[in-house]
């Protein structure tokens, strides 16, 4: 099972008190992403590019400081096959305060993310890239964005790690960054290294 605990928790039947209760201890923030689609090959593609601006942040309301700074990261998609005649870059733009996922399930959400993403990107990342408008093929949205834990003093210490990762009826096994409410790639790959070795006992019987 490598989807996010509170999903998980909707789709498994009969879970344990001790893990639902672990499960409705984590904390989410959203990350919303969207990949522009370029007609035309960059210049310079370094991985990525952090948009810092002027390297502040108003941290008396995380709500307005991160709608004014929008997405926070651009990731270029073909760092791969940088010889490719067309691009793709990729957005990231968290949402770091609570309510943020239940406001992305109201009917104009989608239009209105879509448009702030394409404002940014036409008024403040395209410039910095000497791109224009018309270089833009088209913008694609992940309708739901990431769902990401949040980390917290006591998760490991009070054992709720320890229930989040409890393999479930011994045959139902939890492979992801939930685990250890550490949202990143490194996560994931430790915990799929750490498991694999009980799934393959257990198929083996």
């Amino acid at each position: 099972m490598a989807c996010p605990k509170f999903v998980a928790a909707r789709l498994i039947e009969d879970l344990e008190p001790e893990r639902l209760e672990a499960i409705r201890r984590l904390r989410y923030r959203s990350y919303l992403v969207a990949n522009v689609l370029l007609e035309r090959r960059l210049a310079q593609a370094p991985y990525d590019l952090y948009l810092l601006g002027r390297g502040e942040t108003d941290s008396r309301d995380i709500r307005a400081a991160a709608t004014r700074q929008g997405a926070t990261d651009v990731v270029f998609g073909q760092f791969v096959h940088p010889d490719a005649a067309s691009s793709v870059l990729t957005l990231y733009r968290p949402l770091p305060f609570d309510g943020a996922r239940p406001e992305l399930l109201a009917e104009a959400a989608y239009a209105n993310v879509l448009r702030e993403f394409e404002a940014q990107v036409v008024e403040g990342i395209l410039p910095l890239l000497n791109l224009r408008r018309e270089d833009i093929a088209g913008i694609r949205l992940a309708r739901w964005g990431h769902a990401l834990p949040v980390a917290e003093t006591g998760l490991i210490a009070g054992g709720t790690v320890d229930r989040l990762r409890k393999p479930f009826r011994g045959g139902m096994f939890f492979v992801q960054q939930d685990n250890w409410a550490l949202p990143a790639i490194e996560t994931a790959a430790a915990e799929a290294f750490h498991w694999a070795p009980r799934v393959e006992k257990y198929l083996a019987g």
